[in-house]
């Protein structure tokens, strides 16, 4: 009997990415992982052609599962009560609850629910539910960008709750209170609050990974006159030097120094910062389960040297950069490239 073998996908607006997993002996393997990384804005034929050419050799047809993350910035995640009734009248009042917090009508999402078991309010028994909104226009469109490259999934995840399932596996989340997580992306973050095991908060925050680059190459006064990095250059640096610290009058590259690289990208981090301090905040207003004792990092941007210190002096609460492929079994030279630098989570 052939074993279970699941092909996941994330693909965002700077980088694709690819697992294969398979189950053997309820251990679960990774088998390949790619990354490819595009343009910021590439053209769609460039998209389906990099998105083809990092699934050459893999067998669509013979895959268990083909589970594909639909990342929309109108995508609402949230807690829904309800008086009891019949399961044919549910999915229309949950979309009815829920509309105070889309961006987009009602009747133009789809909606999926899942049950948190019965509450009381004010004395009434009510049922609890955790509502996933995605904008349907947002859901063709992923189906027919992968259809140019001849895949058809067999499922769609937000992101929220991708990133969920990924928590579960490299961490009990049993009799614990809320664990955040900050998803640094190419393009934009994603921040989520999971509660015992379910995603119940989740936010968009702009600005991202190469936003971080670009804002390297503005112009800098040196010694040898004004200068500017490439994007090249700045994403080089970005990766081996991260958010300066130590001697910060070191010259790096171009007679730069640490210190200047910090001013170019220090309003980005900072504006990460007051972003993430709102997210938590915006959590406990919207009558979360306790304070958030744990920021986790994932992405590819996550990596960045010196990011959860930073994040963690300004939040107060503690920041660690996950394992991307904890409670996975790697074998040896599967990870290579930039995924062996561990940008995949």
């Amino acid at each position: 009997m052939k074993p279970k073998q699941i092909l996941g996908l994330d693909l965002g607006s700077c980088t694709f990415k690819m697992v294969l997993l398979e189950l053997q002996d309820s251990t679960w393997i990774l088998r390949q992982a790619r990354l490819s990384e595009l343009p910021v804005q590439a053209e769609p034929n460039v998209r389906v052609a990099a998105l083809k050419s990092m699934l050459d050799g893999i067998d669509l047809a013979h895959m268990s599962e083909v589970v594909s993350v639909v990342d929309d910035p109108f995508t609402c995640v949230h807690r829904v009560v309800t008086p009891p009734m019949p399961a044919g009248e549910l999915a229309n009042a949950i979309r009815w609850e829920l509309q105070r917090f889309l961006a987009v009508p009602p009747e133009e999402t789809a909606v999926e629910y899942q049950s948190l078991g019965q509450t009381e309010v004010d004395g009434l028994k009510k049922q609890k539910f955790l509502a996933v909104a995605l904008p349907a226009s947002a859901i063709r469109e992923h189906l027919s960008f992968l259809a140019q490259a001849g895949v058809r999934p067999t499922q769609l995840v937000p992101k929220a709750a991708a990133l969920n399932i990924w928590l579960k596996r490299v961490q009990s989340l049993k009799d614990t209170g809320p664990v955040a997580l900050l998803e640094v992306g190419g393009s934009g973050c994603e921040f989520i609050v999971v509660e015992n095991g379910y995603p119940v908060f989740a936010r968009k925050i702009p600005g991202g990974a190469a936003e971080l680059t670009h804002e390297m190459t503005g112009v800098l006064m040196t010694e040898q006159g004004q200068v500017s990095l490439t994007e090249a250059e700045a994403e080089t640096l970005k990766r081996s030097v991260g958010i300066p610290q130590g001697d910060t009058a070191e010259i790096v590259v171009k007679g730069v120094s640490r210190m200047q690289i910090f001013s170019l990208i220090r309003g980005i981090l900072e504006r990460l910062a007051v972003e993430t301090e709102r997210s938590l905040a915006f959590y406990g207003e919207s009558g979360g389960q306790g304070n958030v004792a744990e920021l986790l990092l994932v992405g590819g941007g996550a990596h960045l040297r010196g990011l959860a210190q930073w994040l963690q002096e300004r939040l107060g609460v503690r920041v660690t950069t996950a394992a991307p492929f904890g409670g996975i079994e790697v074998p040896p030279g599967i990870l290579q490239g930039a995924v062996s630098a561990m940008s995949l989570s």
